[in-house]
């Protein structure tokens, strides 16, 4: 399931640059003492021109979420 959304978010990723718009998607990983596991927090950052830093559009711990907010740039 998971490597499906990332299939999924890197087609997405790849039309938007194809569109101009690149955006670029980080992983953090961290230890979550509340879940006693390794969670995987997900950063989605549009890329601007002449700033060093791109503009944050979405921290989620879901790789669904960096689906839907991708798909809904790319739709408009």
């Amino acid at each position: 399931m998971c490597m499906n959304m990332r299939f999924m978010a890197y087609k997405l990723q790849s039309a938007l640059s194809q569109r101009g718009e690149h955006y670029k998607i980080n992983q953090l990983q961290s230890y979550s003492v509340r879940h006693d596991r390794m969670v995987t927090k997900y950063v989605v950052e549009k890329i601007v021109p002449g700033q060093p830093r791109g503009e944050r559009v979405l921290e989620t711990y879901s790789m669904a979420e960096v689906v839907k907010t991708l798909a809904k740039i790319y739709s408009g």
